[in-house]
This record gives structure tokens, C-alpha cells and sequence, in this order.
């Protein structure tokens, strides 16, 4: 008979996930110090009874509604289809065992199968049948199970499931004694056993409910929250049970309030006629002595820079660009590359990044898909491009270096600044364009949000056919804030690269996550080693390191 059940449960089990990470404040230790603490919250008498009125409906038990809702809300959290939730068994299913003294409970795995972003109530029917079928397996004790499965161990986490759901409705066993109180008191141990255990009680027409979890990995706010999203679940599935569990809402009025309302009331003041160009050209009269960009032991001053980006306004003038033809730029990342970026838009002209990296037939493609006339490069690169003109920066400068100003196109603002492709993966590349007030409304709300200081150094490293170098490359340049230029040949080592950013004091990065991942394996003690690193922007999202 237990034979049966191995195969059962082997089959069940078969490519379930090891790992239900749920989002935690701390990450997760190597080894499980089992500290815990718990948190309790009553759904009331008239959400119980709705929900017990459901389940009667959908011919189920209060335990496959609640665990319903519960696998529900976990895969909110995860975002995961698969979820092994633990849950013990009396194990007295035989009414022989039922007056016998001793412990029979044991443990079962309810695999939770959410693909498909089903209706809560066809959700209730693949809980009923799940929960069927492992209440006719459940003679094979759970340590037998493990033998059987030779379950990797690990002592970070328990082996097939990390989150347990408990109902417990037995009769509550009321005891009197002759002169003497009895008060049931709440117990915390201050341990947890597994990362999240929800116990529901059926008690005086309500539900008590109470979350022990892991205090390595949650804090008790966190918790409370996820109580509160479980009763809002519960609500959103009463009220909807045909609703994709996708649309039920989980959230309180202040959370919606909150996400819909107060995080995007984004309005805020910013000079709206203002050019990329425009706003450089304010920050050269102010500070036209500070240094602008560092290139090795070359540096530019802003006076120098914007003297420079006239020479390449005037060489593009003089082969016919004009405001809003797109110009190609086929540079490796240097000094000159900014001045080419700077030049280009001094004409009115949004720039189109070509990398040197990439295969020629991409870059080919860019050219024609964005319809460039002319591209800024160098003259040894200039053989790997397509027959098409060319201004050569190291060469062709010289013919243009009069004194004369460049007069900036007027109010240009909805004009392209940029055309950025796409990678292509889906299909053929595809031309994002950005204008200038776009840039500058994205600036200003940098400025805003993280205000530099005076002492500040910022780095440049990012491709400029990747958007995240408008903001490396413009943020610090528009308010007088140094610029080191960091060469292909660091970017790609670890251990160089921390070492400039040491040796230039560099106070803020933008970094994709596989670069902050690789920095970190690579030095734990990233702090100590880069210790002016104080403001990190890691694809969108942004932290400041304190002290």
C-alpha cells in the first residue's frame, strides 16, 4: 500500500520547485537560526460566513477555500504558477484510530497548479481535486518521503516546502476547575520552524488567524501587511469568484490611494523650452573653467568642451546638415564622442549611436532604418563602415576651428535629441526616439530627486546605443559636476574598474545588475573599497549608501 503512495507522491512532486522565495526585507542566511515571532489578525463573523457560504456553493471545504486564497495571494507575491504549500493531517482517518492515544499527524505537500491566471472559482476546483488526492496518500509519513525522494538538503532552507497553512477546527476543548480562572493566552516562542506558517482558528463565528515567521528573513510590518492583503483576497474572492485571480484585488483603500494616486502625482515645474544645448551652454558661461570630462590625464574644461562642439557643429553644417537630420555617430567611448553627441545637437540634429562592437550588418541596418546621411567617426574606423560620408574627428577638426558662434537652432524642444534601436531580439531593430524636453524633464526630475553636490564626480561607461548613458553622460555635464570617461578595457574588469572609481572619487554609477552583481561577488567588501560610491542607480532604481 505505502508503495502506492511513494509513486503517487514521486509523481506529484516531480520538478517542484526546491525554493518558494518570497519577497524578504533581509536576505536569506546560509544557515536557518529558526528565530521567529508571530503576528495575529481576526477576520470577522461576516467575511467568515461569506466565505464558508462560497465554499458550500462550490462544493468544497473551508480549508480548500482558505488555502485557495492563500496559494492565490502567495503567487501574487512570487509571481511563481507553482506553490508547494505544507499542511499537516490528524492522520486518523481510519474511526478505529479515532479514541487511540498518540500522535498520528502528519505532513503533506499541496502543490498548487495557478497557471493560467484561472478564475478563483475554477482555482477552488484544482485546490478540491489537489487536496482529494493527497488526503488518500497520506498514510506515507513525510520522513519516509524524503528518504524516498533523496530531497537535496540545504540548512538555508526546509526540504519541499517553506510555507505551511494550518486550519485548525476541532471543537475547542473547554476545561473547568473548581476555584480556579482558565484564560487561553497567545504564546510566542520566539522560534519558527519553517519561513511562514498560517494558522486559521475557527473561533466565536470568526476566524483567528496568526502568521508565525522567520525574523531572518521578515519584519513584523511586512507581516502585518500580508495579513492585511490576505482578508482583502478573501473580500475580492467572495465578491468575484469568476475573476481572474490576476484582477482581485489584494490591496487596502490607502495602498490603492497610494499606488494609483500619490505615486503618480508627478507634476512639477521645469523649463520647458529648454535644449539639451541650450542648457549646456548656461552651465559653459557659468563655470566655463571647471573641469567637464577626464579622460585619463586629458581633461576638458567647459570653455574648451564647448569650443570643441563648435568645430563639429560647423564641419557637419558645411556637408549640408541641417536641424532634425539624423547623424550617426561610430566612436568609442572618449572624450570626442561627447563632443560629437554635443556638436550633433548644436545642429538641431538628433544623434544616432552606432556601436564598434556590434556586427557590421547591424550597424548597416541602423544606418538605413534611420535614414543617416553622414556619420562622425574616426579615420581608423571609417573602413568598417557602409560608403557613406563621413566627418572624421582626429583629421577634419582643424578645417573648422574659426571662432565664430554657432547660432542654436530656436526652441527646438519636441525635436529629437536621440534615436536609440533596440536590440532586436524580437525582431528587427527598432528606432526609440527621445526629444530634448523629454531629456530635460527626466534631468530635472534627477536633479529633484537626487540633488548633487558641488564636490560630486560622476562617472561615463554605458554604450551610448543603451539610453542609460542620456543620464550619465547629460546629468552631470548640465550642472557642473566632473565627468570621468571610464574605457571599454575597465569597464569589463572588476578589479580595474573599482580601482578608478577609488582613485577618482567617483560619488555616483549607473550600473545594469549583472555589473553590480559581478562587483559585489567580486568584492564583498565593496564599500570599504570604493568608499565615495555614495548614490547607486541600478536599471531605474536608485539607493544612497548611509554613513
Amino acid at each position: 500500500m505505502l508503495q502506492g503512495d511513494v509513486e503517487y507522491w514521486r509523481e506529484q512532486l516531480r520538478e517542484s520547485p526546491a525554493l518558494l522565495q518570497l519577497p524578504s526585507d533581509r536576505p536569506r542566511p546560509s544557515v536557518q537560526s529558526h528565530h521567529g515571532s508571530i503576528a495575529s489578525f481576526t477576520i470577522d463573523e461576516t467575511l467568515t460566513r461569506r466565505i464558508k457560504q462560497m465554499c458550500a456553493g462550490e462544493g468544497v471545504t473551508l480549508f480548500m477555500g482558505l488555502l485557495a486564497v492563500f496559494q492565490a495571494l502567495l503567487k501574487r507575491y512570487t509571481g511563481t504558477d507553482d506553490i508547494p504549500v505544507g499542511s499537516p493531517v490528524a492522520g486518523r482517518n481510519d474511526p478505529d484510530l479515532a479514541d487511540l492515544i498518540g500522535c498520528f499527524v502528519n505532513t503533506l505537500v499541496m502543490r498548487g497548479d495557478l497557471s493560467g491566471n484561472p478564475s478563483f472559482r475554477e482555482l477552488l476546483q484544482r485546490t478540491r481535486a489537489a487536496a482529494l488526492k493527497a488526503f488518500a496518500h497520506q498514510a506515507l509519513p513525510f520522513d519516509h518521503l524524503l528518504a524516498k525522494l533523496k530531497c537535496e538538503r540545504t540548512r538555508s532552507y526546509a526540504p519541499l516546502f517553506q510555507i505551511m497553512f494550518i486550519l485548525q477546527n476541532a471543537p475547542k476543548q473547554v476545561v473547568h476547575l473548581p476555584g480556579l480562572a482558565i484564560e487561553e493566552m497567545e504564546l510566542d516562542s520566539g522560534l519558527a520552524k519553517f519561513d511562514l506558517t498560517l494558522e486559521v482558528v475557527e473561533q466565536d463565528g470568526g476566524l483567528y488567524c496568526q502568521f508565525e515567521y522567520s525574523s531572518d528573513l521578515f519584519d513584523r510590518s511586512t507581516i502585518q501587511r500580508m495579513g492585511l492583503h490576505f482578508q482583502n483576497l478573501i473580500s475580492s474572492a467572495v465578491e468575484h469568484p469568476a475573476s481572474p485571480i490576476s484582477k482581485l484585488n489584494i490591496l487596502s483603500a490607502s495602498e490603492r490611494k497610494q499606488v494609483i494616486f500619490d505615486w503618480n502625482t508627478t507634476f512639477a515645474e521645469y523649463s520647458k523650452k529648454l535644449t539639451i544645448v541650450g542648457a549646456f551652454a548656461d552651465q559653459a558661461r557659468r563655470t566655463p573653467e571647471a573641469i567637464a570630462l577626464r579622460e585619463g590625464v586629458r581633461t576638458l574644461t567647459y570653455r574648451e568642451l564647448d569650443r570643441r562642439t563648435d568645430q563639429v557643429a560647423r564641419a557637419l553644417i558645411a556637408k549640408g546638415v541641417r536641424p532634425e537630420m539624423p547623424v550617426g555617430i561610430y566612436m568609442r567611448r572618449s572624450i570626442d564622442a561627447i563632443a560629437a553627441l554635443l556638436g550633433i545637437l548644436k545642429v538641431g540634429s538628433p544623434y544616432v549611436p552606432l556601436e564598434i562592437s556590434h556586427p557590421k550588418h547591424r550597424v548597416h541596418l541602423l544606418i538605413t532604418n534611420s535614414d543617416c546621411r553622414i556619420v562622425l567617426t574616426h579615420r581608423a574606423l571609417k573602413p568598417d563602415l557602409p560608403e557613406i560620408d563621413c566627418v572624421l574627428l582626429d583629421e577634419d577638426m582643424a578645417l573648422w576651428a574659426d571662432e565664430s558662434a554657432i547660432l542654436l537652432p530656436s526652441e527646438p524642444v519636441q525635436q529629437p535629441a536621440y534615436i536609440i534601436f533596440t536590440s532586436g531580439s524580437t525582431g528587427v531593430p527598432k528606432g526609440v526616439v527621445g526629444t530634448h524636453r523629454a531629456t530635460i524633464n527626466r534631468l530635472e526630475w534627477m536633479y529633484r530627486t537626487y540633488p548633487f553636490s558641488p564636490q560630486e564626480v560622476c562617472c561615463q561607461k554605458t554604450a551610448l546605443s543603451f539610453v542609460d548613458s542620456v543620464w550619465e553622460i547629460f546629468g552631470p555635464l548640465l550642472r557642473g559636476i566632473p565627468n570621468i570617461i571610464i574605457p571599454e578595457e575597465v569597464v569589463i574588469d572588476p578589479e580595474l574598474l573599482l580601482g578608478l572609481l577609488a582613485r577618482e572619487r567617483v560619488t555616483r554609477i549607473v550600473l545594469v545588475p549583472t555589473l553590480l552583481c559581478v562587483l559585489l561577488d567580486h568584492a564583498p567588501d565593496l564599500g570599504r573599497r570604493v568608499p565615495w560610491l555614495k548614490l547607486w542607480t541600478v536599471s531605474g532604481i536608485s539607493f544612497r549608501r548611509s554613513g
